[in-house]
Order: structure tokens, then sequence, then C-alpha cells
């Protein structure tokens, strides 16, 4: 039978007053996250943003990944869970906001390696790029590995029967807490964060070694202006050459902007859900405090909200 309860928990109620700032504080977040994201795809659909390239077709699904992740967020975690059947339904369906801030999280790690593939093995990316596999294929990615790492927190949400109107973690036993608990804080938390670390540095690394490539293109543009004094010289008034530094320089100013706001969107995930994965962790190592209903476990999830408010603000600020 599955034990949701231990002897060893400590019932830690979050007072009134703490509860109605908790509440107004995720109202407000998530409603500015709601209106950030959907400006956001707003604009990539006026400015067709999403038809240049790939890597842009994933930033307008990371979007719109966040702007659905704070309306599923204001669903589940901002109502009273309720009785009976229902409640059981309810709270398995909380799932699905979970499967949306791990789509999140892979999102952001798929956009880490499509740049690394891009920038560190171009030619790689070239003959990619020529094959023809289907779009809506490569962007299911994420979404796959999410519901494979999820889909577990189905079977173990259930009301919880001592407090009425929330949902709570029930395990068969503690080796399935360990490995469930364990599996998530390496999948959603550990792996992410050092492929993403890997490839961005790896990036940087490459982009500071374009100096040589710059001094090339800088030599071949001298040429092409002496071919064209020559031309002119014969009379050839219309022959025009376009100027490869500036060229480049333009490509490498887009290049390095979208790689920096990347990496600072990469920090914001790390930073935000830290908390709420080491809380978790600690509960899954010691399960010394009740999780469901501790004060920081409402504050934690409060922190990884943020960093799906907080991308758009990134985009619009580089």
């Amino acid at each position: 039978m599955p034990t949701c309860e231990n002897s060893n928990i400590t019932l830690d109620q979050t007072s009134d007053s703490v509860e109605l700032v908790l509440s107004a504080s995720r109202y407000i977040l998530v409603i500015i996250g709601i209106f950030a994201n959907l400006t956001v795809i707003i604009v990539f659909i006026n400015c067709k943003t999403y038809k240049k390239c790939f890597t842009y077709l994933l930033v307008f699904q990371q979007a719109c990944i966040d702007l659905m992740g704070c309306c599923l967020y204001l669903i589940f975690y901002n109502y009273r869970v309720p009785d009976g059947e229902n409640g059981i339904v309810y709270c398995k369906c909380r799932t699905v906001f979970w499967v949306f801030a791990s789509a999140s999280i892979f999102n952001l790690v798929y956009i880490s390696v499509e740049r690394y593939i891009a920038v560190v093995h171009p030619l790689k990316y070239w003959i990619r790029e020529k094959r023809k596999t289907k779009t809506v294929f490569k962007l299911c990615v994420p979404w796959l590995v999410a519901i494979l790492v999820i889909f577990q927190l189905a079977i173990h949400f259930v009301p919880d029967t001592l407090s009425p109107g929330n949902c709570r973690f029930c395990y068969s036993s503690e080796t399935v807490r360990v490995i469930s608990g364990g599996s998530i804080f390496l999948l959603n938390y550990i792996i992410p964060v050092v492929v993403m670390t890997f490839c961005y540095r790896r990036v940087y690394v490459t982009m500071q070694k374009r100096p040589e490539v710059r001094k090339h293109l800088r030599n071949n543009s001298s040429s092409a202006q002496t071919d064209r004094s020559d031309d002119n010289e014969t009379g050839d008034k219309d022959f025009k050459v376009e100027n490869p530094k500036q060229k480049f320089t333009h490509y490498s100013k887009n290049q390095t902007n979208f790689i920096i706001t990347m990496a600072v969107t990469t920090l914001v995930f790390a930073i935000s859900i830290s908390p709420l994965l080491i809380l978790y962790v600690v509960y899954i190592l010691c399960d010394c405090f009740d999780y469901d209903r501790h004060p920081l476990r409402q504050a934690t999830h409060i922190s990884f909200v943020w960093g799906l408010v907080a991308n758009p603000f990134v985009y619009a600020f580089k």
C-alpha cells in the first residue's frame, strides 16, 4: 500500500498572512508572465521572425511554452482541490503543468545544442540543415523528453486526505521516492545545466577565435574594392560589390547578441529552478518535513515561475 505519511514529518502550516502574501505574489507574477510572453509571440508573428531560421522557431516555441506554463500554474496552483474523485483527477492533471515546465527546460537545452553545432561545427550544421527532416518532428523533441521524465508524477500526485484541499506526493516505498526524486533532479537540473554550460562555453571560445576569419575577409574586401576601382576606370558605373567585411560584421554582431541572450536565459533558468529542486531533493533524502505544505515550497514555486516570466524581458533587453 502507498505510504504518504511518515512519523518523522513535521507539519509546517502556513500562516494566513504569509499565505496571503504568497497568493498575491503568484497572481501578480503569473499575470505579468502571461502578458509578457504573449507580447513576444505577437511580435514574432507580426515580424515573421520565426520563419528566419529553425533556432528562432525554437525561441518562438519557448515563448509559447512559457505562456502555457504560466496559464496552467494559474489554474492548478491557485485554486482549492475538489473533494472526492474530482480531486484525484485535479491533482493528477497538475502533471500537465510540470510537463510544460520540463519542456521549457529541454527546449533551452535544445537551443544551446543547436547554437553549439552551428558555431563550433558549421559544416555539420549545414549538412544537417540540408537533410529533409520535418520541422514538426524536430520541434517535438523537447516535448517527448519532457513527457518521458515527468509522466511518473501522474502516479504519485493524490489528494491529501489529512488536509483536504491540497495535493501531495504519495510513494509506494522509500526506494521509489528516492528513485523518482533523484531522476527528476538529475534530468531536469544537473544534466541541463551541464549541457548548456558546456555548449555556451565552447561557443564563446570559438567566437573569440574569429579575428583570424575577420582578417581574411578584410583582405578579400580590399581586393574587391581594388577590382571595383579598376572596373570604374573602364566605364562600368553600375557594377557594385557587396562589402564582405560589413556583411560579416553585421552577422557576427547578431550572432553574438543571440548567444548572449540565450546564455542569460540559461543563467535565469538555473537561478530560478535551483531553490525548488534543492528543496525537493532534501525532502527526498531526509523526509524530515512536510514538503507538500511547507511555506518554502510555495516560495520556491514562485521562484520557478519567475524564470518563465523573466525570459521575455531578457529577449527585449538584448
